[in-house]
């Protein structure tokens, strides 16, 4: 605190936008064929964000749902 007060820092809480809709899908067995197309596309889309965000961690998850789910459709 005295080297806060020493630089004149004053100590903010970081503030992040939450995402109002996160995809996570665990098992994809149960999706219907036809609904995985589109699903990739909003799985690719989110992926982009979160890296573009820094968020690599969730770019992970979200990369390795998108390689389940491309192995389920060839």
């Amino acid at each position: 605190m005295d080297y806060n007060k020493q630089h004149k820092i004053t100590p903010k809480t970081i503030i992040k936008p939450i995402r109002a809709k996160e995809v996570f899908v665990k098992d994809t067995k149960h999706i219907p064929k036809s609904d995985v197309p589109a699903l990739i596309v909003t799985l690719e889309k989110e992926m982009k964000a979160a890296a573009d965000e820094l968020d690599f961690e969730t770019a992970i998850l979200l990369r390795n749902q998108l390689d389940n789910l491309k192995k389920r459709v060839s």
